[in-house]
């Protein structure tokens, strides 16, 4: 994916509007099936303590997908791996399409695990190249232009789910779901010979001299590499384990609430506040690059506006959980969804500033942190929704989230100033 010229700006290649548009297509197929699967589940069982297992699973194989990037990216280039994610998720959708409806319960675990293990991949492998499309210096906007594409496919997913799953058999869904993954594959396969990957040499060199015992040598470099941003992005990678318990929490909890809220029609307040939640995260996009590029460019960390976007993003979504009524909770929703896509621009810019050579492995083992906390978070929310209700369950983990964020910024602020004092 060579860089398009700052100078006419991401929108000046056709062949990238198509490969956006891919993206965009896959991302609302992800967005479509994270809500109807849930819906469905919850529905088959009943059982908040399920949903929690199954979206553990979506979670693990989201880890696994992510270890396996760095390797994966030694033999084949990143468009290829794109194009492989996309034509498994959809083959998935196509064996829920064709299992009976008696084994779609224990069915949907493996599924799951599969599609996470995906877009784990499919996620990282975005992220790492995102800086190629502008370069390194407009990396702010790309992240931005990549997070509204995710913000317009949730506004459209959310939507769609909340209308098609009172008008479609699910089995149809998952059809359309698959069609529209493998439509975006051939979009990626059409587009990826011309977004030549910046990485096409080194792939190519890796692929001649990769030998058999190299596998030792490989995981080396992956804990070498997980070193280095535990030293110098400890806190920040800290900071994003702990959001993923508090995202577990809407997760998991926001399904639950959507039931409670219209049993004729579960997927409907689930839909419409993702759906809002995706329009901020559109908003963000004019706003925030401009932000972090003014504060680079004076010398300041931009680490600041991810800490105190994502303390109001749980804040917010805390409140939808406390909202009486529809209007507050879909305004609440697009607050939040505009602070956390301020969160995630300014996350990845800060994973890309890292050196070239361990870029993809920084990111790689990031979101490997950030899907494993995500994880164990979905485990104990579900048992806590189980448990305590939909009233304490927020609370509890989302005040939780916020005071291990505040110690986490008092730690680092702490730090900061011991070392200025031994400079001086």
């Amino acid at each position: 994916m060579t860089a398009v010229s700052p100078r006419k700006g991401p929108w000046g290649s056709p062949v990238l509007w198509f490969w956006l548009s891919a993206k965009t297509l896959s991302d609302i197929s992800a967005a479509i099936n994270t809500i109807i699967i849930s819906i469905y589940m919850l529905s088959i069982t009943g059982s908040p303590f399920s949903l929690g297992l199954l979206l553990a699973c979506r979670m693990a194989g989201s880890v696994v997908g992510a270890f396996c990037i760095p390797y994966a990216s030694r033999y084949f280039s990143p468009s290829s791996i794109l194009i492989f994610c996309d034509v498994l998720s959809a083959l998935c959708m196509f064996v829920l399409v064709l299992s009976p409806a008696t084994s779609d319960v224990l069915l949907l675990y493996p599924i799951v695990f599969c599609i996470g293990g995906l877009h784990g991949g499919f996620l990282v492998v975005i992220m790492s190249q995102s800086p190629n499309f502008m370069g390194y210096e407009m990396r702010h906007r790309m992240n931005a232009i990549l997070g509204s594409i995710s913000g317009v496919a949730i506004v459209a997913g959310g939507i769609t789910a909340s209308i098609i799953y009172v008008l479609l058999p699910v089995k149809i869904i998952f059809l359309l779901d698959g069609a529209t993954f493998l439509l975006a594959a051939i979009i990626f396969a059409f587009t990826g010979r011309r977004l030549t990957s910046d990485r096409t040499q080194t792939t190519a060199a890796s692929r001649n001299a990769a030998q058999p015992s190299s596998v030792k040598r490989r995981w080396v470099q992956f804990i070498s590499a997980a070193r280095v941003s535990l030293i110098a992005l400890g806190a920040v990678i800290a900071a994003r384990f702990t959001e993923a318990f508090g995202s577990s929490t809407h997760n998991v909890g926001f399904p639950i609430l959507s039931e409670a809220y219209d049993a004729g029609n579960p997927a409907f307040l689930f839909g419409w506040i993702m759906a809002f939640w995706g329009l901020g995260k559109m908003c963000s996009t004019f706003a925030t690059p401009n932000l972090l590029h003014w504060m680079e460019k004076n010398g300041r960390s931009i680490a600041a506006v991810f800490y105190v976007c994502l303390i109001i993003t749980f804040a917010l979504f805390l409140a939808v959980f406390e909202a009486p009524g529809l209007p507050l909770m879909l305004i609440l929703g697009f607050c939040a969804g505009f602070f956390d896509g301020s969160t995630e621009t300014a996350y990845y810019s800060i994973l890309q500033s890292s050196p070239p050579e361990a870029k993809e492995s920084v990111i790689s083992f990031s979101y490997f942190i950030e899907r494993a906390g995500m994880g164990m978070g979905i485990l104990l929310v579900g048992h806590s929704f189980s448990v305590l209700g939909t009233e304490t369950t927020p609370q509890l983990f989302y005040g939780g989230s916020i005071l291990v964020i505040l110690v986490l910024v008092g730690f680092g602020f702490w730090r900061r100033q011991k070392n200025r004092r031994i400079e001086n």
